[in-house]
C-alpha cells in the first residue's frame, strides 16, 4: 500500500479522479491475458495517449 503522502502527492498531481486504490477497482487491473496476477497499488488513469506513450 502506498504511504498516505504519497497517494495525497499523485492525486494532486492527476486530479482525485483519475487516481484509483480501493481494493475492488484495483482488482479489475490486477490481470489481464498473462497468467500471473499482481495487485496493484494504484492506478492512475490517462486522458490521452500522449501521457502514456513513451517519448
Amino acid at each position: 500500500m502506498l504511504r498516505d503522502n504519497t497517494a495525497a502527492e499523485l492525486k494532486a498531481i492527476v486530479g482525485a479522479g483519475r487516481y484509483i486504490d480501493t481494493p475492488e477497482a484495483l482488482l479489475a487491473y490486477s490481470y489481464d491475458a498473462f497468467v500471473q496476477e499482481a495487485m496493484p497499488e494504484a492506478v492512475i488513469l490517462p486522458e490521452t495517449t500522449a501521457e502514456w506513450r513513451p517519448s
